[in-house]
């Protein structure tokens, strides 16, 4: 038995999956572009290091000196977006010579010193946010790859 356009239909198949991964790629990035605005606008700004060294990578590589990050999703790597604050610039040295990270500081507070929540907050909204737009970019990759 013959069946009309199998061939079209099974290339169809095999593309959908890397149209909708280059879709989703995009929308990820938008998404934590949108979300290290928002930790940037919550974030306290003193001199303002700490807001500079808020950013994003694509996969789960967390850079050097850190202070917060997401955890890595499991999976596929190159559909993962680790979001960070802290650097080398941000460490702050107490009267006994001790080293903090100023972004940990900020964020949970201390003994002596009110949390100034900046990055979990801005987190959580670009969170609910992204849901939205990553449903949205899987169903575009799917349409891409049934176009063809």
């Amino acid at each position: 038995m013959k069946i009309a356009g199998k061939q079209k239909f099974l290339s169809q198949i095999a593309a959908l999956p890397a149209a909708m991964r280059t879709e989703i790629q995009k929308a990820l990035v938008v998404s934590a572009e949108e979300t290290n605005d928002l930790q940037q606008r919550f974030v306290p700004v003193d001199k303002g290091d700490l807001k500079r060294s808020i950013g994003y990578v694509l996969g789960d590589e967390v850079p050097e000196g850190a202070g917060i990050s997401t955890a890595p999703a499991k999976g596929s790597t190159d559909l993962t977006v680790t979001m960070f604050a802290g650097n080398a610039t941000t460490i702050v040295t107490n009267k006994r010579g001790v080293e903090f990270q100023n972004a940990v500081l900020q964020e949970f507070g201390t003994k002596k010193m009110s949390a100034n929540p900046f990055f979990f907050p801005g987190f959580r909204i670009g969170k609910k946010r992204a849901k939205p737009r990553l449903a949205r970019a899987v169903s575009a990759g799917a349409k891409k790859a049934f176009r063809k």
